[in-house]
């Protein structure tokens, strides 16, 4: 098994990291506190690109990934920042509140703890904050016990909803059709060389979603579609997808079926488009 190389953080590092804006902004504006390059683990560290945010989220494991693209779905969820990093005045209050120790840099200062995501939601009163604290499992250690703790209070004392996360929080059914979705948020290159035809082709769209049978698996209507406009194989299963990364479409995400094999039936249609959403 691989060793974990030593998260090496000193205090020049973190005024360095203070002068680069880490931890300000928001949405597309947002610096996290900690890039995947940075981090030291043997869990698999990933970079994603949010069209919500309009930029690249920093994900530090498979778990925090699960969770993020779950978030990043979510109609009320309107910005995610990553790795937010806390005030260090506040988190060594409570620390010494709590008399326990504060974490420390590999220098032996007093690190900044951060939140692994740190949320923000819309409600009918307005933004709300949501910070997530996401863990592989529940087995922790009484000193990950303390440092969840100090998150806790920093949270409640901000006037945020805290909330712990582990995998098994989280549907790996909806992780895996959410992710099969992501790529096609933004087509436009690979429909390029049928640009024009695609205003005619979502014309014709309800028509052929009212005559076909409810029982015809999406996959057997999308090779129908193809013929129809003498198309390469999988041309309007790339529009039917693009149009569920965004909503136009919708299926239930937690059924384990694959979405190519589902019937017609299980799709509900928001409304119809005359030009694809950019």
């Amino acid at each position: 098994m691989p060793r974990k190389r030593k998260y090496d953080m000193d205090e020049a590092k973190l005024a360095r990291r203070q002068r680069q804006g880490r931890g300000r902004g928001e949405g597309r504006d947002y610096i996290p506190g900690i890039l995947a390059p940075e981090f030291p683990s043997i869990a698999r560290r990933h970079r994603l690109w949010s069209p919500k945010t309009q930029r690249v989220h920093h994900l530090l494991s498979d778990t925090e990934r699960n969770a993020f693209v779950v978030l990043d779905d979510a109609d009320t969820v309107r910005d995610i920042r990553e790795q937010f990093p806390r005030d260090r005045t506040v988190t060594r209050r409570i620390a010494n509140q709590m008399q326990v120790r504060h974490p420390t840099n590999s220098d032996g200062h007093d690190s900044i703890m951060t939140t692994d995501l740190l949320v923000t939601i819309t409600t009918d009163t307005g933004p709300r904050l949501i910070a997530y604290a996401v863990k592989y499992d529940l087995k922790l250690t009484d000193r990950a016990i303390e440092k969840l703790e100090i998150e806790r209070r920093v949270s409640i004392e901000q006037g945020e909803q805290w909330q712990l996360v582990t995998r098994a929080d989280i549907d790996p059914i909806v992780v895996r059709n959410l992710l099969s979705l992501r790529p096609y948020y933004n087509i436009a290159q690979w429909l390029e060389p049928y640009a024009f035809e695609i205003p005619e082709f979502l014309r014709y769209l309800p028509c052929a979603y009212g005559a076909a049978d409810a029982t015809t698996p999406l996959h057997a209507w999308c090779t129908e579609l193809d013929a129809h406009f003498s198309w390469p194989r999988m041309t309007a299963m790339t529009i039917i997808k693009h149009l569920l990364a965004r909503h136009i479409l919708r299926t239930d995400m937690s059924d384990p079926q694959f979405l190519e094999r589902r019937p017609l039936a299980d799709f509900t249609v928001q409304h119809w488009l005359t030009t694809l959403p950019t």
